[in-house]
């Protein structure tokens, strides 16, 4: 398999910048997902990838290949689509078999490694099928069979279960993490759900605006987002406006406008530096006021229940803390509490981190 790397890549359609200096190298064997809203540039970087787009400017290398002109054909790469691409007039078998006999590959050699496929993908009496024939999730394990057949260096997927139903692609989610680590392939996975990203990808790319925004392991990029839009985009976030107080061994005090809050980072910020302060709905506690509750260690607010919204395993809240800031808290479904509770929110010190001003 191949390590992917891209440097400087660059595509315009016209004056409008789709990818913008684009550097990023995925390791031999990880899947990557690249995250973003529509219009961020992740699926023109995928293209740029495969050779269906030519980059302005940078390039694109397997290994220590340059790839960057080469037409798709000639990059030895699996591609699935969203809309899995499958041949109607077609069986499995044929579809399947399809880019082997491209490649002049025996008639011994195509049912070998057809039937290979096609047990690895759990459809090995579905051969003689069609594609209408099949489910939604059927057809895209056909779609991936047909990619990994041609034993590709890398694997490209774009949005692959954006036409699935909700239980469906949560079960392909895991499905297409153990086929990709079980084959040890190389794995670019375009997509705009961060639960999809979160639950496949060795390594998280967050893009905006056709730059990239933040990279690393999804638990690092969604405990530690290095702005606001990462935050926001991956997961819920509450931003407490505040200035550093206090640079503590552990972390620092944040004067916010809901009073002294202490986090248990301070990424050398010095005293006095202006910072969002930011919390997780679910990192946070919520109690009656009236209970008293003991809560040696935490940070304590007091706020009044303005709005909530019952989802079944738990209960958002929005609660109105200091001067009209609205916080948002997920609770036990269990003791829903009535708007107008006057409520104590509570949060760890480690819970929270601190994002400079700037952003």
């Amino acid at each position: 398999m191949a390590e992917l790397r891209l440097v400087g890549l660059t595509k315009r359609f016209g004056s409008f910048t789709a990818v913008d200096d684009l550097n990023l190298c995925v390791g031999d064997g990880e899947l990557l997902a690249l995250l973003g809203p529509s219009g961020c540039g992740k699926t023109t970087t995928l293209r740029c990838i495969s050779g269906f787009e030519l980059p302005d400017e940078g390039d694109v290398f397997f290994g220590d290949k340059q790839v960057t002109l080469l037409p798709p054909e000639q990059r030895n790469i699996g591609m699935v689509f969203q809309n899995y691409a499958l041949f109607p007039h077609m069986t499995v078998y044929e579809n399947i078999a399809f880019g082997l006999r491209l490649r002049r590959c025996t008639k011994a050699e195509i049912h070998r490694r057809v039937c290979e496929v096609l047990e690895r993908v759990g459809l090995s009496g579905a051969g003689e099928r069609y594609p209408r024939q099949l489910s939604g999730g059927q057809q895209q394990r056909v779609a991936l069979a047909r990619a990994l057949v041609i034993s590709p260096s890398l694997l490209l997927l774009d949005e692959p279960l954006a036409n699935l139903d909700a239980k469906l692609r949560e079960e392909m989610r895991f499905y297409i993490r153990s086929l990709q680590k079980n084959v040890g392939i190389t794995a670019v996975y375009v997509t705009h759900d961060q639960a999809e990203a979160m639950v496949l990808a060795d390594r998280v790319a967050v893009m905006f605006a056709g730059k990239l925004a933040q990279i690393g392991p999804p638990a690092e990029v969604y405990r530690h987002p290095a702005t606001p839009e990462v935050a926001q985009f991956i997961g819920l976030a509450n931003f407490l406006t505040g200035s550093v107080q206090e640079i503590l061994e552990s972390g620092c005090k944040v004067m916010t406008s809901v009073g002294l809050v202490e986090c248990a980072e301070s990424r050398g910020l010095g005293v006095g530096e202006k910072v969002l302060l930011t919390v997780r709905p679910e990192a946070i506690s919520l109690h009656r006021h009236s209970a008293r509750v003991a809560l040696p260690g935490q940070n304590i607010i007091r706020g009044v229940i303005k709005e909530s919204a019952f989802l079944g395993n738990t209960v958002d809240y929005w609660v109105e803390v200091g001067d009209g800031l609205l916080v948002r808290v997920q609770g036990s479904p269990i003791d829903i509490l009535g708007l107008g509770t006057e409520v104590d929110l509570s949060f760890s010190p480690s819970s929270s981190w601190l994002i400079p001003a700037e952003h």
